[in-house]
């Protein structure tokens, strides 16, 4: 997940920001985003530069902590 990506568009009053979690304040600042910050968008780099909004970074959040999880749970099982 890119760190310190830059807000690209809004249709909030409110100027682009940069979106900067921290460990361990990740969830805090999810639930601080309005109905109109989740159209904010940003650069993700991987697999390439591509813009993407903050609900898609949300759900791809969502989906690779769960893929994850299942791998260290199943590795921790060998």
């Amino acid at each position: 997940m890119p760190t310190g990506a830059n807000t690209t568009t809004s249709t909030s009053p409110r100027p682009p920001r940069r979106w900067s979690p921290r460990r361990g304040d990740s969830g805090d600042r999810w639930r601080l985003l309005g109905d109109d910050d989740w159209e904010l968008t940003l650069v993700y780099n991987y697999p390439e530069p591509r813009e993407r909004s903050l609900t898609w970074l949300g759900q791809h959040t969502i989906h690779e902590l769960v893929h994850h999880g299942r791998d260290i749970v199943r590795v921790g099982r060998r």
